[in-house]
């Protein structure tokens, strides 16, 4: 069976309380939690310590607060999870990332998955607390809202450690900007105006980028609320810093998607600047069985601009969700066009359930 490693691994440090105590709620039997019990504006392990700490012993079945901590972060990693737990764009937060291989040894992951592999390498910032949680929460806002370009939930893409490394140095670089006060002197740097409106200001980076992303409703509301809780008078060197980490930040990640466009972005959008040799076809294992979904597998191989006209209407003709065996697609496509087909192989069997359903992969 296909091995799993992990490239991002959880973390819910500045997850708001209701979405912490929304996340606990849903997870365990309400008669485990006592009345009149909630979240506190504390860290997550902090809130379910103090689950132990009630009169009701029955969640101890879960093990310490520790171990508690691990199913929960389990919990929210399966596909759709944001939309259950209804976590906005301007949350941030990171779940795990599941790492597949072909049948040939090679690495993938899913296409939308590449931003949340950018949030690994969002550059750290020293400034007061309040300010440090919404740049993050900005940046991870910019990075789902382009996220939400890529619409089909099944491309793949065949990566390596090179293009890691490279954001590595970029994060480094910023970091190292933003800690040494380089930033102050470098041209081209976000212009903040005293008496300016930090939305605006916010608003118009995001609207003048390559990739526009205007904020939303809550987006507002949480920039509304952190220069209430942090004057913009009295701060204005540590919000300058913010907003310059942020226009670099942007740049930085805007550049990678540039240079690695058949990367980031969807096939279709691609397909006419770079040819492939190869085309990456999910492959569902169950023990012995391994199928592939028909239509999926037709719209891939015609995406490429591929002749299908042997096969098509075969694969039309066939319900939407219907899979065929891996020897059947071995007797129905074309040598020339089978020999272009990247298997990668998606564990199906109860052991790896996990794996196949919590899309961002294993603790």
């Amino acid at each position: 069976m296909s091995k799993h490693i992990t490239y991002v691994r959880p973390d819910l440090t500045m997850l708001p309380a209701i979405l912490q105590e929304r996340v606990i709620r849903k997870f365990l039997p309400f008669e485990l939690i006592p009345a009149g019990w909630q979240c506190q504006e504390k860290s997550f392990i902090e809130n379910i310590r103090s689950l132990y700490k009630a009169t009701n012993m029955r969640v101890q079945y879960y093990g310490s607060p520790e171990n508690l901590e691990k199913f929960l972060l389990k919990f929210i990693s399966f596909p759709g999870s944001q939309q259950l737990f209804q976590f906005d764009d301007s949350v941030f937060y990171k779940t795990n990332l599941s790492v597949y291989y072909s049948l040939g040894g090679k690495i993938f992951i899913y296409k939308k998955d590449m931003y949340e592999l950018l949030f690994e390498y969002i550059p750290r910032i020293s400034t007061l607390p309040p300010l440090r949680k919404l740049a993050h929460s900005l940046m991870n806002y910019y990075l789902r809202t382009m996220k939400r370009r890529l619409t089909t939930s099944h491309e793949m893409i065949g990566i390596d450690d090179g293009f890691r490394g490279r954001l590595c140095c970029k994060q480094r670089y910023i970091e190292e900007m933003m800690e040494t006060g380089r930033w102050k002197l470098k041209p081209g740097c976000f212009a903040f105006e005293k008496n300016g409106d930090i939305l605006d200001d916010i608003n118009e980076m995001f609207m003048h980028s390559e990739i526009k992303a205007e904020m939303g409703s809550e987006m507002r509301k949480t920039v509304t609320m952190v220069t209430k809780e942090v004057s913009v008078n009295e701060n204005i060197s540590e919000y300058k810093k913010v907003l310059t980490w942020l226009y670099f930040t942007i740049d930085d990640f805007l550049g990678f998607i540039k240079n690695n466009k058949s990367m980031m972005l969807l096939r279709s959008e691609t397909v006419d600047s770079f040819p492939t040799s190869t085309i990456p076809i999910r492959l569902f294992e169950n023990d012995q069985e391994k199928v592939v979904m028909s239509h999926e597998l037709l719209l891939a191989t015609k995406l490429e601009k591929l002749d299908v006209s042997g096969f098509e209407d075969k694969i039309l003709s066939m319900p939407k969700l219907s899979a065929m065996s891996f020897r059947e697609v071995f007797e129905m496509i074309p040598s020339n066009i089978f020999k272009m087909l990247e298997f990668i192989r998606i564990p199906m069997s109860e052991h790896h359930t996990e794996h196949v359903w919590a899309k961002f992969g294993k603790n």
